[in-house]
């Protein structure tokens, strides 16, 4: 997944790739002006390189966009492949109190990983926008980022309630879950302000943890 692979260089600080410091720059445009108002001169400007050299890796605007989406989603997906599979043991087993600790584990392991990436506050600002006015790409980010995560913890707490927790209300218990996942993950100013942190760091996420197993424990038993 050549895309995946961009994506994890941008994280990973390769910046002697061209198509790596494109991307990067791309995202930081497309998240302050979306893909109509992008400007291309800017985006070859900051990452320096020509135009030519956008076009060359990327066919242009719109390809360097759905570059973007497809790497993130595409990266998304490999990080969270893991709990997925897991979840399918404990699905088919039925194990309620597996379901309950992976449901936490899953949770706060996103917080954790993308909380410690500089992209991740530009890259919920590309997402807000396509939720907001969805282009053609909205449904890759949409099945992606939204709606498997949610219905895979909706799943998983349907199981850990032992059936308490019809299939209806676990998705909105579940999207209310994962909507927190992506404020904290982003370290958004309200959020910050709204702890008095002045970021989200492991003493931050052992309080998040130890409050969202008390929800849990409440909510589920």
């Amino acid at each position: 997944m050549i895309e995946c692979d961009i994506v994890a260089g941008i994280i990973e600080g390769r910046q002697t790739d061209p198509k790596v410091r494109i991307a990067s720059a791309a995202i930081e445009e497309f998240a302050l002006r979306s893909l109509d108002g992008a400007r291309i001169r800017e985006i070859a400007r900051k990452s320096g390189v020509n135009v030519a050299a956008i076009s060359y890796h990327f066919g242009g605007k719109e390809g360097l966009y759905r570059a973007v989406i497809s790497g993130v989603s595409d990266y998304f997906d490999k990080s969270v492949g893991p709990y997925y599979r897991r979840g399918k043991k404990v699905f088919s087993s039925g194990d309620a109190d597996g379901a309950m600790n992976l449901a936490r584990e899953f949770l706060i392991d996103m917080i954790r990983k993308f909380s410690g990436m500089k992209i991740v506050p530009a890259l919920c600002l590309i997402m807000a926008r396509e939720t907001a006015s969805p282009s053609g790409y909205f449904q890759r980010v949409y099945d992606s980022i939204y709606r498997r995560p949610v219905e895979f913890l909706s799943k998983l707490l349907v199981v850990a309630s032992k059936g308490k927790v019809p299939p209806d209300v676990g998705i909105v218990f579940a999207q209310a879950l994962w909507a927190n996942v992506r404020s904290y993950s982003a370290k958004s100013d309200a959020v910050l302000r709204l702890h008095s942190w002045s970021d989200v760091g492991e003493a931050e996420i052992g309080l998040l943890e130890r409050a969202l197993s008390k929800v849990l424990m409440k909510t589920l038993k």
